[in-house]
């Protein structure tokens, strides 16, 4: 995180305000195994999944859009699914 020296006063709220450089932090979510390869660059899509199991949240409820530009950060491990399908848990952070 990075502050920047100037203040800039805000009429809405009627304060001085600073701008703060932040940078995204990678999101926990499961993957097909074929594009679980640190570097790629992919468009995202949830996997459709309807198992209980303990990995359900990072198939279905990644706080990452359908359709969005992720890049694989790290290959964290492979998710053993009922379903028998190929998953691999990843840290993806999206793209600008």
């Amino acid at each position: 995180m990075n502050i920047r020296r100037v203040s800039h006063f805000c009429p809405i709220i009627g304060d001085d305000m600073v701008v703060v450089e932040v940078e995204s932090e990678p999101v926990l979510a499961a993957v097909e195994s074929k594009v679980a390869v640190e570097g790629v660059s992919l468009t995202y899509s949830k996997v459709e999944c309807g198992a209980a199991c303990s990995y359900r949240d990072y198939c279905t409820r990644a706080p990452i859009l359908k359709g969005e530009n992720v890049k694989v950060v790290r290959v964290l491990s492979r998710i053993p699914c009922p379903q028998s399908r190929s998953l691999t848990l990843v840290e993806l952070l999206p793209l600008a």
